[in-house]
């Protein structure tokens, strides 16, 4: 822990110095109380704390942004650890022209993500690609948290163009060996026209490298950060290699808020086709449904849908994500439901409810009383 916080003031120290953007977000998560009902027993349990990363709001941001160059670096650390802090992402960028920008370091690049979640685009995998996490959620439509360079173009007013390649830290992006086929990681393509103020609409491209999957997405939207609505339609093309190259599944992805002024209500409902007719390899869907509701001070909100699982605190749920489409429906049958408040205290952040977590194959349900501390600086 020493040598967090020592860290933690040493860059500090240099954001004073030279200038540059310095924040921090610090976030404790737990369980006043879990309850989990299995088919042969029942366990409960009192004030757990969990032991996460600290991502998504990352720990610790540094960046810089001049006239035509700048760079960030990012880190986390668990909540719990005395490893010191780990470098979760760096980026160096510069335009040598007004319209070109290009960036080095950890790239991604995308047409539309929901809002729920921010992150959580299915992208037509299998069912056990999905659940393995091989393709399960990638909102990075040209490029998904990659290692490389991306270029990005806005020659015309409204027009944005991107193309990037991702080959990981230590990594070459293309290998050709004299008596062997080429070898390529990841790039992609893309581009985002807005028509309207309030529509736009794109295509991206990407390839995930020589014999993996490669997806390709169209999509447009309606409404924007000015408006009380927004809501976007994009599909996404899987194509895999079996005996040779063929279309494995699509996703028809979905997003929809409405701020009515008294209730903001937002959901998506992504539904994912597989076409290779096999038994193992079913259609299904995931869902996720808020509703929030300001009361002067605070916000009430609820959220229901599949099954991600609890992740709060210590306690957890199966987790089986997904609906499938198929003649198991109802012997697969999970949901997940939360009711919260979210208020401040000075300058923290507080979030507290109550979950629930059902799944009838498992005969597994649970409840937890999670919170989530969070002070941002």
């Amino acid at each position: 822990m020493k040598k967090i916080i020592s860290g933690i003031a040493a860059l500090a120290l240099a954001a004073s110095v030279f200038a540059v953007d310095f924040s921090a977000n610090v976030q404790i998560k737990g369980d006043v109380a879990g309850f989990k009902f299995e088919d042969d027993k029942s366990t409960i349990t009192l004030f757990g704390f969990d032991n996460t990363d600290q991502k998504d709001d990352d720990l610790l941001t540094v960046s810089f942004a001049g006239d035509n160059a700048g760079a960030y670096f990012r880190f986390y650390t668990k909540a719990a650890s005395d490893v010191g802090l780990t470098v979760r992402g760096i980026k160096v960028w510069f335009q040598p022209i007004e319209w070109l920008k290009v960036s080095v370091g950890n790239v991604d690049a995308g047409l539309y993500t929901e809002r729920v979640n921010w992150w959580k685009v299915p992208c037509g995998a299998s069912l056990n690609d999905f659940n393995s996490w091989n393709g399960r959620w990638a909102s990075g439509a040209v490029l998904h948290e990659g290692f490389g360079a991306l270029v990005e173009l806005t020659p015309i007013d409204g027009l944005w163009v991107a193309a990037g390649v991702s080959s990981g830290a230590g990594n070459n992006w293309f290998t050709k060996q004299s008596d062997v086929d080429a070898v390529i990681t990841q790039y992609g393509v893309g581009a985002k026209y807005q028509i309207v103020d309030i529509v736009s609409a794109g295509v991206a491209f990407r390839d995930t490298g020589t014999g993996n999957w490669k997806l390709l997405t169209v999509g447009a939207d309606f409404g924007n950060w000015g408006t009380p609505y927004y809501a976007f339609l994009q599909g996404k093309l899987r194509f895999e290699k079996g005996s040779d190259w063929k279309l494995g599944g699509v996703t028809i992805d979905n997003y929809l808020s409405y701020n009515f002024g008294f209730m903001k209500l937002e959901g998506t409902i992504p539904v994912t086709i597989r076409l290779s007719g096999d038994d193992w390899d079913p259609s299904y869907m995931t869902a996720r449904i808020k509703a929030t509701i300001p009361l002067d001070a605070l916000s009430l909100y609820f959220v229901v849908g599949s099954d991600e699982g609890l992740n709060n605190g210590p306690v957890s749920s199966v987790g089986k994500t997904v609906w499938t489409l198929n003649d198991k429906f109802g012997d697969n049958l999970n949901i997940y439901a939360n009711v919260g408040l979210n208020f401040n205290v000075g300058s923290a952040n507080l979030d507290c409810g109550v979950e629930f977590a059902y799944d009838k194959a498992a005969k597994t349900t649970v409840i937890a009383v999670p919170f989530v501390a969070k002070v941002a600086f």
